[in-house]
């Protein structure tokens, strides 16, 4: 997570590794105007749910997107807790770890 703090706006960079299983690259998502930002974790890891790999944030489980009054609102569900964002918009890249 990289917060891009410049020219009157605030930015955000999320990255994500790859899954070893379906893909060959991560994805990195850029959000425009970020208007909110919200990282709640678990009260416990889901040891038994993880690869042992895995961060304490855990594996992607689902995001969605939603319209928003100020542009979207991004939700991504993870094993160890949830990524709320909001922003006027948000673009999606496969990038090479």
């Amino acid at each position: 997570m990289n917060l891009v703090d410049g020219y009157g706006a605030l930015g955000l960079e999320l990255r994500f590794a790859p899954n070893k299983f379906k893909h060959d690259s991560g994805l990195m998502i850029r959000y425009v105007d970020l208007i909110g930002l919200s990282v709640n974790v678990s009260s416990e890891p889901t040891v038994e749910k993880k690869w042992p790999e895995t961060h304490r944030l855990g594996d992607v489980q689902l995001d969605e997107i939603w319209p928003h009054e100020a542009g979207c609102s991004h939700e991504i569900v993870m094993t160890g807790g949830t990524i709320v964002v909001v922003s006027s918009d948000l673009t999606a890249e496969w990038l090479d770890v």
